[in-house]
């Protein structure tokens, strides 16, 4: 099949989306680990992992419909999507977090959106301009008009203005990238699945001596996972967690990733 064709065979497709993350509205941890389960059936097949493109609802945008739609869940979907394993896509905008753009009737240039109108407004939401400059025309985008209108809830989440800000979307992105790199398992190690239950989403990313466990609550309540080592060197929290003994105890829409001693 087609799957056999993707990364990691030696003709065929360099890689290709995974739609299966583009289209969950749920943020469930069964999804991701089912899917992955799925993947590690197929021999010599590398993912791609990626949450949005021009063809569908932004990340926070769709998993803000179970769960406020702000920077602390741009951060913890951009952290899960930066630890999966598989060549990571990100789309313009999501390193900033941005929702979708509105859309009214007399805007729309997408063919999706002048045909189901008003039940789908198309894949133009997600297409609006970049929001490089707060207090420039159209943000920093044009000097004339754009195609789409500029959103005006993107004036706070510019570039520039997330650039003089170290606790915003921007910078904790290239700090997952940072990590990212730093680390052989992040980027070329296997991955298992320890845990996926209503709350949780836990895995495993290993790569010679190097070892991290990625812990998520992807729930809007309170969540624990015991790990036999919960105080190993703790390279990323993501919301509110903490150590309780042989667990992590996990705030609300919260994460940690710890490296392992082995």
């Amino acid at each position: 099949g087609l799957l056999g064709h993707f990364a990691g065979a030696r003709h065929g497709l360099h890689t290709g989306y995974t739609f299966t993350f583009l289209e969950d509205r749920s943020f469930k941890p069964e999804v991701f680990a089912k899917h992955y389960a799925f993947l590690t059936g197929i021999e010599g097949l590398w993912p791609c992992v990626t949450f949005s493109n021009h063809d569908v609802p932004r990340t926070v945008t769709r998993y803000g419909r179970t769960m406020d739609a702000g920077p602390a869940l741009a951060k913890l979907a951009l952290a899960l999507l930066m630890t999966l394993k598989g060549t990571v896509l990100l789309y313009q905008g999501e390193e900033l977090g941005l929702p979708d753009g509105p859309i009214e009737r007399h805007q729309i240039r997408d063919p999706v959106g002048e045909l189901y109108f008003p039940y789908s407004k198309g894949r133009d939401p997600c297409r609006t301009p970049m929001p490089w400059v707060a207090g420039k025309p159209s943000l920093g985008f044009s000097y004339g008009e754009p195609w789409l209108p500029v959103a005006p809830a993107h004036a706070a989440l510019a570039a520039n203005k997330q650039e003089h800000d170290k606790d915003s979307t921007l910078w904790f992105a290239r700090a997952l990238v940072a990590l990212r790199k730093a680390h052989p398992a992040l980027v070329l190690g296997e991955m298992r699945v320890l845990a996926a239950t209503e709350q949780v989403l836990a895995f495993e990313r290993v790569r010679g001596g190097d070892h991290i466990v990625c812990v998520f609550n992807l729930s809007n309540s309170d969540a624990s996972f015991a790990i036999d080592d919960a105080a190993g060197e703790r390279l990323l929290t993501v919301g509110a967690a903490q150590d309780a003994g042989q667990a992590l105890k996990l705030g609300p829409r919260s994460a940690v990733i710890v490296r392992r001693k082995l």
